[in-house]
């Protein structure tokens, strides 16, 4: 009987001991959790939504890896989601356009992956709320990375989201309201599931929650966060958040970006005009309303150097010159291409080399020079005032059509034979001169600022109140769709003018929308009349040139004449 009882007591104990590892296991598993699926919308949501049903594991980070999808789960009482979506973005527009009509809907981007031309981003509505989001790009290196980060850290901005794509690392960042990250790093780990989960439970149970995942074929990264409640402030979140307080070592085992790019390479992926054009115009867009976040969206890390001094010359100028830029284009094989964006009443071009990329195109490298650099080979001497505003060039409207067409002539001619690969500045010595290329970009933004000054000039100057005050009651007019009672009152128009025949008929028909997004864009006054240019963004080949008699300390509107561009000027 004894020994009936000790087999009943052992059977019974083993039972227990197996209840207990497989319960362990269990919380193990619902501490973190790593799944992949196919690259199918449908499959993705089927997904998350199997492991998300269970009401106790969320997502909070992706990444392809051998067209499949990896996603991480934590447990969702760390970060108390209530809604959760996956989105597919395919052009730069639609994925900015994309994660800001999520924004306001209260989701949070907080991880995103590359692959092929596809942009798929993860997005959480939970406990932590954000007022703003940015997305950097770095070199694939440590310290590049820690030092694109701090540069937001200071304006409260954490990172969440990491990826690379086309040898570049992709870092998205978000800035929250409720909480704060009063420490941040990037976990590198074997690939193995195990050891991963291991490790990440070690980094939980630190006060780490888990976000961004990169996924590679030896190296497993993690971008975790120590998240505090704004409400509830510890001692370590009283402290100004630096950009990271882990060693950095651990940022510099980043898995090699080939592994996670489609094979694609971007030297066998083809620039089209039309892709090409629409993210030409997207930039400029981007350029006109922030600067910095056009930088950090189209230019790779290898050009922000140049884009950074560029930017600290102009300064507020900077938006201006993106104002009314036409874009002369010149190939230099299927996936590059120069791009020259021509500022006419500058006689300033912003060079920009664009490369097709994993998702879209992106600009390499970029130089600014006035139009005399251009049309002078690079060779001195170069003259501070435009060209088109030179004496001997005859009237303004035509002079600048003709400033233009020799620009482009030149910019055909310097980059007719130019060789991919960054080869661009073989073509003048001039361009690798760069105490000369320093010293005409300098001339160049005087020519900005002179342009600028004239503006204040118009608003502030007694002596040019009439003019203010005519122009200000025209250009409202032109806004409310007065073109043609501007026309009768005028009795002239393009008709009269030196653009084509087609122009009359253009400025009959432009609508009021047209008007109301018009720009003055430079100014040219004498002691009996005045020339104002306008330009509306989105149409860089056309402009307006407004034409004012000034007598008696009173300013009327004389004409109003379209001018188009020379045709075919623009592309090689």
């Amino acid at each position: 009987m004894k020994g009936k009882e000790m087999n009943k007591t052992i059977i019974l104990t083993a039972l227990l001991l197996i209840f207990l590892i497989t319960a362990e296991n269990a919380a193990i598993a619902n501490e973190w959790l790593i799944e992949n699926y196919s690259l199918d919308k449908k499959e993705i949501n089927k997904g998350i939504n199997r492991i998300v049903s269970g009401k106790t594991m969320v997502p909070v980070g992706l990444d392809v890896l051998d067209k499949r999808l990896y996603v991480h789960y934590v447990p969702n009482r760390m970060i108390g989601v209530t809604q959760w979506n996956v989105d597919l973005f395919n052009t730069v527009k639609s994925f900015n356009a994309g994660v800001d009509r999520h924004v306001a809907q209260g989701y949070i981007p907080v991880d995103l992956t590359v692959f092929g031309e596809t942009m798929l981003v993860l997005f959480l509505k939970m406990k932590m709320k954000i007022d703003s989001w940015k997305w950097i790009t770095t070199k694939v290196d440590g310290k590049e990375i820690a030092q694109g980060i701090k540069k937001f850290r200071n304006q409260g901005y954490v990172p969440s989201g990491i990826t690379t794509f086309s040898n570049t690392f992709g870092i998205l960042l978000i800035r929250p309201v409720t909480h704060q990250a009063s420490t941040w790093q990037i976990g590198s780990y074997s690939r193995d599931a195990s050891e991963i989960r291991k490790e990440i439970l070690k980094e939980i149970a630190a006060g780490y929650t888990p976000f961004g995942l990169l996924t590679g074929s030896r190296i497993t990264n993690v971008m975790l966060l120590k998240l505090e409640n704004k409400s509830k402030p510890s001692p370590a979140a009283s402290q100004t958040p630096t950009a990271s307080q882990t060693p950095a070592t651990s940022l510099t085992h980043i898995k090699s970006p080939t592994s996670n790019v489609s094979p694609t390479s971007t030297a066998t992926l083809a620039l089209k005009p039309e892709m090409l054009m629409g993210e030409i115009s997207e930039f400029l867009s981007l350029l006109r309303a922030n600067p910095e976040q056009a930088s950090d969206i189209y230019i790779t890390p290898e050009g922000k150097p140049g884009f950074m001094d560029i930017s600290t010359l102009c300064g507020p100028a900077m938006k201006f010159l993106a104002t009314g830029e036409v874009p002369m284009i010149s190939w230099l094989g299927p996936s590059e291409a120069m791009v020259g964006l021509y500022h006419p009443w500058a006689d300033l071009m912003l060079l920009t080399e664009w490369r097709a990329s994993n998702f879209g195109a992106a600009i390499h490298s970029l130089e600014l020079v006035t139009g005399d650099f251009l049309r002078n080979g690079g060779e001195p001497p170069y003259q501070i005032m435009p060209l088109w505003r030179q004496p001997g060039q005859g009237l303004p409207p035509e002079a600048l059509r003709k400033t233009v067409s020799e620009t482009g002539a030149a910019f055909r001619s310097i980059f007719r034979d130019a060789l991919p690969g960054g080869k661009w500045r073989m073509e003048l010595p001039a361009f690798r001169n760069a105490t000369l290329l320093t010293a005409n970009a300098s001339l160049g933004a005087l020519s900005l600022s002179r342009i600028l000054k004239s503006f204040h000039a118009l608003a502030s100057e007694p002596d040019k109140k009439a003019l203010a005050k005519e122009l200000g009651k025209t250009m409202k007019m032109l806004g409310q769709g007065g073109i043609r009672e501007i026309l009768q009152k005028t009795g002239k128009g393009s008709a009269g003018s030196t653009s084509s025949a087609g122009s009359a008929r253009y400025l009959q028909k432009t609508s009021a929308s047209y008007w109301s997004q018009a720009q003055i864009m430079d100014l040219v006054t004498a002691r009996e009349g005045a020339l104002v240019f306008l330009n509306s963004p989105g149409s860089p080949w056309v402009f307006i040139s407004l034409l004012f008699d000034l007598h008696d300390g009173r300013a009327k509107l004389q004409r109003i004449d379209l001018i188009d561009l020379p045709d075919g000027s623009f592309n090689q």
